[in-house]
């Protein structure tokens, strides 16, 4: 459930490296620790896509040699609060917040579940389409664990996703991540402490919520969520 060691480690030099080219353009600088840098640097990144060319050209002046697929790879970049959802024997399910996509997704050096300490939870983290595959980006914040009512409704959302011909489990079927109304789902939070792949932090430190509504139709799931969040944000 994790890509091959060389693309990994490909991916994830040349990912520091342009979120930290990012970072050093921010307003807080080096204030903050590395990992909070790195996310600040991302969540820039998202808002702004064209940061990537001004980071690259920052880098170039350098002579610091990057990867094309990997800078391919970061334009696809999607961070989202997705909710993932078990481990098959090959992959990793993610569904999207609004209930309409789902993704076959791989690790980088460390299995998604190894990162967040389990399955069945929502998670603020970016997808990339990498490698022939959909990728974690291995940054994770926040961590909501979900409840059974919850997981049992996701469950049947991804389902009816699959059967409707929206499950993807390789990027070659659809050349960017579509968008669909609603797509929203948690208003934007405070990153609390973060466990990305390449930097080692104990997962169990991680702060968690447990949702464990009743069974509810998808608006009221997400009206619950988002009082939730706003309370814990």
């Amino acid at each position: 459930m994790i890509i091959d060691p060389l693309s990994a480690s490909k991916f994830i030099a040349v990912y520091k490296a342009l979120l930290l080219e990012i970072d050093r353009t921010g307003h807080d600088g080096r204030k903050s620790n590395l990992i909070k840098r790195l996310v600040a640097a991302r969540s820039r990144l998202s808002s702004d896509p064209s940061l990537i060319e001004q980071a690259l050209a920052a880098l170039k002046s350098k002579s610091v040699a990057v990867d094309p697929e990997v800078v391919g790879s970061l334009r696809s970049l999607e961070v989202e609060n997705w909710v993932f959802l078990r481990d098959t024997k090959v992959h990793s399910l993610f569904v999207h917040p609004s209930e309409h996509r789902a993704y076959a997704v791989l690790g980088l050096n460390d299995r998604i579940r190894d990162i967040v300490g389990g399955v069945g939870v929502v998670i603020e983290t970016g997808l990339v389409q990498y490698a022939g595959r959909f990728v974690c980006d291995g940054l994770v914040s926040r961590i909501v664990w979900l409840g059974k009512n919850y997981r049992t409704n996701f469950n049947r959302a991804y389902q009816a996703i699959r059967s409707e011909g929206r499950f993807y489990s390789r990027y070659g079927v659809v050349n960017k991540f579509e968008e669909f109304p609603g797509d929203s789902f948690f208003p934007s939070t405070k990153v609390s402490l973060l466990a990305p792949c390449f930097v080692q932090v104990g997962c169990n430190s991680l702060p968690t919520v447990k949702l464990n509504f009743p069974l509810l139709p998808k608006a009221s799931r997400e009206a619950c969520l988002d009082i939730l969040q706003t309370g814990q944000g």
